[in-house]
């Protein structure tokens, strides 16, 4: 098997690549999920939520989530390079406290989620269904929106921004994306 390579389970031949994995004590496989450092690897998948309006849902589980005072740390990134607010972005920001940042095809929430500086079991889901957007973390919604009908040619990336910067330290148990 390619230590490079995350498997999709689904049999759509989706597997995400793994980028500066060292597989190491820090950086690679664990017994609960997939470790990124927060220094320089992330996880290129090949799925594209915008390219066309399409419903779908991403539900992504975090044994840990490790927040670096100061820095915004991007979790997942499928945003336009031309402007950040349409496809999706999800980062942690320390703002007078831990807060989860979405923004995702014109809808912008800051989520507080009460997080704090090590976080574990933490579960994010978005869906989009026609023209609306939801945001939950931990089962809790913290924003339904209106969705833009703006289409975005990028992949979904996890641990950091589409190039490859703002890092984050954070451990995935599992990542289901469903496109309806």
């Amino acid at each position: 098997s390619n230590n490079n390579l995350w498997k999709d389970l689904s049999g759509n031949n989706n597997d995400a690549e793994l980028i500066n994995f060292k597989h190491n004590s820090v950086s690679g496989w664990t017994d609960t999920g997939l470790l990124l450092d927060g220094v320089d690897n992330y996880i290129n998948t090949p799925v594209k939520l915008f390219d066309t309006i399409k419903d779908f849902k991403i539900e992504l589980k975090l044994s840990k989530l490790k927040f670096v005072e100061y820095k915004e740390q991007v979790v997942m990134d499928c945003y336009s390079k031309v402007n950040y607010i349409d496809g999706l972005y999800v980062a942690h920001e320390n703002k007078a406290g831990q807060l989860l940042r979405f923004k995702c095809s014109g809808v912008v929430v800051e989520a507080d989620a009460s997080l704090t500086g090590n976080d574990e079991n933490i579960t994010i889901e978005i869906t989009r269904s026609g023209n609306l957007i939801t945001f939950k973390i931990n089962e809790v919604v913290y924003k339904t929106g209106n969705a833009s009908t703006k289409t975005v040619d990028q992949n979904l990336v996890l641990g950091s921004n589409f190039n490859g910067g703002s890092f984050t330290n954070m451990e995935i148990e599992s990542l289901k994306v469903y496109i309806y």
